[in-house]
């Protein structure tokens, strides 16, 4: 009985692993000040992608049209919803509860997770530069009314 339940249970966390859940979860609790949507994670120091990482902690959907990130240091944004703009973001910018969304900087092929979104300029194209510096960087999350929503910093 105790080998199947211990079984069970690292059936369970090895998903939660696989699936970046556990480890949104756990990220968003670091270096971050937010509501029911956080940026959970920036991995900055890649050389072919850089990637945001936002974790809805809340109960219900949230729609991300017209939602920005902002860098501090560089002044970078991306804004979700752009699709009058861009052919790269063609799905609907929802992140489910307890579920993640994640911006790509530099990457710019086609990603067919709906989880996945491209960092494009304002011309609607990929944004191929660095967005986040490696020595600290601080990113902001807006609401399309303006209103900060979740702060994230690294050394």
């Amino acid at each position: 009985m105790f080998r199947q339940t211990r079984n069970t249970l690292v059936c369970l966390f090895m998903a939660l692993v696989i699936t970046g859940l556990f480890g949104s979860l756990v990220l968003a609790a670091e270096n971050t000040s937010c509501y029911d949507l956080c940026i959970a994670h920036i991995d900055y120091r890649t050389n072919g992608d850089e990637v945001v990482v936002l974790l809805n902690k809340g109960r219900e959907p949230i729609d991300l049209t017209g939602y920005t990130i902002r860098s501090e240091v560089g002044g970078q944004q991306f804004t979700f919803g752009v699709s009058d703009v861009s052919e790269l973001n063609k799905h609907d910018p929802i992140v489910q509860p307890l579920d993640i969304v994640r911006v790509h900087v530099k990457d710019c092929l086609c990603i067919p997770d709906p989880r996945d979104f491209i960092w494009i300029n304002k011309q609607g194209e990929c944004y191929k530069k660095e967005v986040w510096n490696d020595k600290g960087d601080a990113a902001r999350l807006y609401s399309a009314n303006g209103d900060l929503l979740a702060e994230y910093s690294y050394p």
